[in-house]
């Protein structure tokens, strides 16, 4: 409802901007309060089972970065090989994918350090603690 009201009032605020309506009803509308959804999380207890039988999957270091960055889920799918650095210990999150209208856009976001631990399944994954490679 949110969205679709502030696309309204955009584009309602061109139309007073062109002269064609004084003034814009989509300001007058109430919107109605959104509930706030609990977020669902892992226990540590959770985590380690999880981590646990993940083990040795080829997307084990995706879902420890998952689970232990908190990226969102179009900063995970973003990922490239290009974005870790396996000797700094570093995972680079320059972009997000995100979906609009049926195309896939991406978005800059941020950088951040990657525990061991997920450096270590990436150099596993990819044969190699210097340069990063896709598993084969």
């Amino acid at each position: 409802m949110k969205h679709l009201n502030d696309t309204l009032r955009a584009a309602l605020n061109v139309a007073i901007k062109w002269g064609l309506i004084h003034r814009n009803p989509a300001t007058l509308v109430n919107l109605p309060r959104q509930e706030k959804r609990e977020m669902k999380v892992f226990t540590p207890e959770q985590a380690k089972r999880f981590l646990d039988y993940i083990k040795d999957h080829r997307l084990e270091a995706l879902f420890w970065v998952a689970l232990t960055r908190g990226l969102r889920r179009g900063e995970i799918l973003a990922l490239k090989w290009s974005d870790v650095d396996l000797d700094a210990g570093k995972l680079r999150v320059n972009q997000a994918l995100q979906r609009v209208n049926g195309e896939t856009l991406t978005c800059g976001t941020e950088d951040g350090e990657v525990a061991p631990r997920i450096t270590a399944a990436f150099a596993a994954r990819c044969g190699s603690t210097h340069t990063p490679q896709p598993p084969a």
